[in-house]
Formats: structure tokens, C-alpha cells, sequence
């Protein structure tokens, strides 16, 4: 309310300007209810469907000690910088979607008339003006579905990130334990060789030997001591980069432990992996929103060139009339007023509406494109994965006891003085070589099945737990007749 010259509440119009200020206050305040769930909501959630149990989150396990596979996982989870930027890209676009659905800010005014305008009641001499655009099309709710359709898609890309980060780490703990294990078998074979070295010398010296077979030893020892330098740095180079994953120093001990050889899971039709790659991949999900989001954005160019009303209160300070005794002097009037936007730019609109149907077909075919990679991806990780399983089970079942044979065969003949000892050192070299085959088979396995948990996401693991919960009632409908 507004108190005039003489003291006199002027209530009438007092209250109507002051029903209308309140109004456009309201209306202007009015924002679009988005919650914003990522620290221990959404969040929280997805992690602990991922990781198997209950997400606490916290501090985790010490960075310093020596890591298992298991806490390696979690520290992934909770340290991994990639993931960390995707988690804060989602609250940025929660928070920015909070931010849609608002009307224009309200405009004040002031003005001072240069001379009094003399009327009846008395002299005005300046005004105070409020105003409030009001967009007379559904452009604001438009706006308000493309924010909120880019934060599902970073929700969903955050997702997508954790997969792949597990799936980086589930890889790259592979590539480790191989870089082990292959130095464990080059080391274990050059002591063997360090021993026949032992015994070659000793028959040398009592003119048993021969010169070329000492020679061919020392060459095949040379290339092993070669081998394990190598092994060592590669060892080195991908403990560090899976401490960089959990932002640890390069050098930080890792405690991963020896992985089982071959997969319980079974790995699904190929046609069955694509539908549930469509169903459940967490990228197409993100690039189905943004396509959403460019589709109301064309909603929202196309509304730009409709008028907006303007609606104001214009509140006149007028002084005291020269003449006393007429009515209503002093008063201040106040007047409502009704405006339009006028969209007469009829090029700019079309341009706008042009570009906005541009963007929605680029985020279709973008949609589309990378849909096609990943369907070539998974087909590729199928062979990667089905020829490791071949590889492994060619070369833990067949060849490697064929192999050991080889070489027992012709350490005895070696031993009775009948076999050649270039003979020997060949079935050790194909020895060594098999043994390094089957743990790359395991490796490339691991590698493979870690990208298809990444593509499928949590579609592989419920399918086989669906199949597992039907599996365990049948059997249970078997025992009950």
C-alpha cells in the first residue's frame, strides 16, 4: 500500500497494485520443480546395482596399501577423475534445468517529467512503472523438456561412464595379471635353462659335451634375460596406468591376486546381445534423450514467433492542486497497462526454426551412427571373446600336456645319451610358448567380456540372474512333485 501527501491511505487502488506486484513477483518466481538427486539418490543407487552390494560410499579403502581386485574396483569408483567430470557435468545440467521454466525478469522504471504536467489534481511530476512479459505459447514448458531431457542424458551418460570405467579397469587388471604371468614362465624357464646350463658345462669339461649345444643354451638364455627386461617395464607401465585410474601415484603396490582361468558366465546369442545392447546400453540412452531435447528445442524456435503480452502498473506522483478544495487532489493515479511483443523479424524465425530442425536431424543421424559402431563393436567383441574361449581351451586341454610330453620324451633320451639337445631346447621353446598363449587367450578373454559388460550394462547380469532364479524354481518344482 502506498501512503499519499495528506497521510490518506488510498486503498482502492493501493490494493489493486499491490494484488498486481504481488502477481508478477509470483509468476516471475515460478521455476520448474527438478530434483536434483545425484549425491545419494540416482546416484547411490546405480553404484550399488553395479558394484553387487550396498553403496556407502565414504572415504573407501586406504590409497597408500596394496590393492586387491575388489578394492581396486571400488577405489575405481570413487576416485576415477573421468567419472568424477561426469558426475558433475549431470548436476551441472540438473541445476541449469532448475534454472528453465522461469518468466521474463520483470522490468522497474523510473521517470522524472523534465517540466510538471499540470492537471486538475495537481502537478505530476514523476512515475514508477512495473511490467511482466507473459509468453503467450507453450515456449516456456518446451524450454523446460529439452533441459530436462539433457539432464536425463547426462544422467545417463554418467552411467555409461561408470561402465566404461570398470570396464577399462577389469581390462587393464587382465593385461596386468598376463605381464605377471608371463614373467613368472619366463623366469621359471630360464632357471631351468640355468640349470641344464649347470650340467652342459660339467659334461664339457670331461669332453661329453658338445661346444654347439653350450652355445645354443647361452643364446636362448640371452633372448629369455632380454624377454624378462622387457616384461619388467611392461609390468611397470601398466601398474602405472591402472593407478592412474584411481589417481594414485605410478608406483603405488597392487595386490590383485591370480584370476580364475576360463568364465563362468556364458556368453549370450549374438542377436539376443544386439536387442539387449538396444535395450539397455546406456549411450543410445543418452543420445535418444538429446534427440528428445533437440525435438522440443524445434517446439521452441517455432513459438519465438508468436507475440509475448506485456502487461505493467504505472503508478503517477502527483502533488497538491494550486486551488484547495478539488476533489482528489494529490491523489496518484495508477494505470494498467497492456502490451505485445510484435515478431515482425518473419526471416529471423524462419532462420531459427531452420537451424533448430537441423540440429534435431544432426542428433538423429548422430543417434544413429554411433548406434552402428556399437553394433560393430559388440560383434567384434563376440569373436575377440568366442576365439579367446577356442584359444584357451585349445591350449589348456590339447596342446600344453601334448607340449609337457615333448619335453619329458626328450629330456630322457637326452639324459641316455640318445636324444640331441637342440632338440630339447625347441620342445622347451614351444613350451614356453604355448604356456604364454593360454594366459594372453585368458587376457583377451577378460578384455573382451569387460567391454561387453560395458556395452550391454546391467542387461548381461540380469538376464543370467533371471535365468538362474527360473533354473533354481524349476528344480524346486522337480523336488516338490
Amino acid at each position: 500500500m502506498i501512503l499519499g501527501k495528506r497521510g490518506r491511505w488510498s486503498a482502492k487502488p493501493v490494493g489493486l497494485a499491490g494484488l498486481l506486484v504481488v502477481s508478477l513477483f509470483l509468476a516471475s518466481c515460478a521455476e520448474v520443480s527438478v530434483r536434483d538427486e545425484g549425491r545419494g539418490g540416482e546416484r547411490s543407487r546405480w553404484l550399488s546395482k553395479l558394484s553387487g552390494s550396498r553403496w556407502e560410499g565414504g572415504a573407501g579403502p586406504e590409497v597408500q596399501k596394496a590393492l586387491s581386485e575388489r578394492e581396486f574396483l571400488e577405489l575405481v569408483l570413487l576416485r576415477n577423475r573421468g567419472l568424477k567430470n561426469a558426475y558433475e557435468s549431470w548436476k551441472a545440467a540438473l541445476q541449469a534445468a532448475g534454472a528453465t521454466g522461469f518468466l521474463p525478469e520483470p522490468k522497474a522504471m523510473v521517470g522524472v517529467f523534465l517540466e510538471p504536467v499540470e492537471t486538475r489534481v495537481g502537478p505530476q511530476r514523476a512515475f514508477v512503472r512495473l511490467g511482466q512479459a507473459f509468453p503467450l505459447t507453450r515456449r516456456l514448458s518446451a524450454k523446460e523438456e529439452a533441459a530436462r531431457r539433457r539432464a536425463e542424458a547426462q544422467a545417463a551418460l554418467f552411467r555409461q561412464k561408470s561402465l566404461d570405467v570398470l570396464s577399462e579397469a577389469k581390462a587393464g587388471i587382465a593385461a596386468y595379471r598376463f605381464s605377471e604371468d608371463a614373467l613368472r614362465i619366463s623366469r621359471e624357464q630360464l632357471d631351468l635353462l640355468a640349470s641344464w646350463s649347470r650340467v652342459l658345462l660339467a659334461r664339457f669339461r670331461t669332453a661329453k659335451g658338445r661346444h654347439p649345444d653350450l652355445v645354443r643354451l647361452q643364446v636362448e638364455m640371452g633372448k629369455l634375460e632380454d624377454q624378462i627386461a622387457s616384461l619388467k617395464d611392461l609390468l611397470g607401465l601398466r601398474r602405472a596406468r591402472l593407478n592412474h585410474l584411481v589417481d594414485r601415484p605410478s608406483d603405488a603396490p597392487l595386490a590383485l591376486g591370480k584370476g580364475r582361468e576360463g568364465w563362468k558366465r556364458p556368453l549370450p546369442d549374438p542377436k539376443e546381445a544386439e536387442a539387449l545392447m538396444q535395450k539397455a546400453n546406456q549411450e543410445l540412452k543418452a543420445l535418444d534423450l538429446l534427440e528428445q531435447a533437440a525435438q522440443a528445442e524445434v517446439r521452441v524456435a517455432g513459438a519465438t514467433r508468436t507475440p509475448d503480452l506485456d502487461l505493467g502498473l504505472r503508478w503517477i506522483m502527483t502533488g497538491e492542486a494550486r486551488n484547495g478544495g478539488v476533489a482528489g487532489s494529490g491523489d496518484d493515479p495508477i494505470a494498467l497497462e497492456l502490451g505485445f511483443r510484435l515478431p515482425i523479424q518473419a526471416s529471423r524465425y524462419d532462420a531459427l526454426e531452420r537451424a533448430a530442425k537441423r540440429r534435431r536431424r544432426a542428433a538423429r543421424e548422430k543417434r544413429l551412427e554411433r548406434q552402428n559402431r556399437l553394433r560393430s563393436r559388440l560383434r567384434e567383441d563376440f569373436y575377440h571373446a568366442q576365439e579367446a574361449a577356442r584359444r584357451l581351451s585349445l591350449y589348456g586341454d590339447t596342446l600344453l600336456p601334448k607340449a609337457r610330453e615333448s619335453v619329458q620324451v626328450q629330456l630322457q633320451a637326452f639324459r641316455a645319451g640318445k636324444g640331441n639337445f637342440l632338440d630339447l631346447i625347441d620342445a622347451e621353446r614351444v613350451l614356453l610358448d604355448f604356456q604364454l598363449q593360454r594366459s594372453r587367450a585368458q587376457a583377451e578373454g577378460d578384455k573382451a567380456r569387460a567391454d561387453l559388460e560395458a556395452l550391454l550394462g546391467m542387461a548381461w547380469r540380469e538376464r543370467d540372474m533371471e535365468a538362474a532364479e527360473a533354473a533354481q524354481g524349476t528344480k524346486e518344482a522337480r523336488k516338490n512333485r
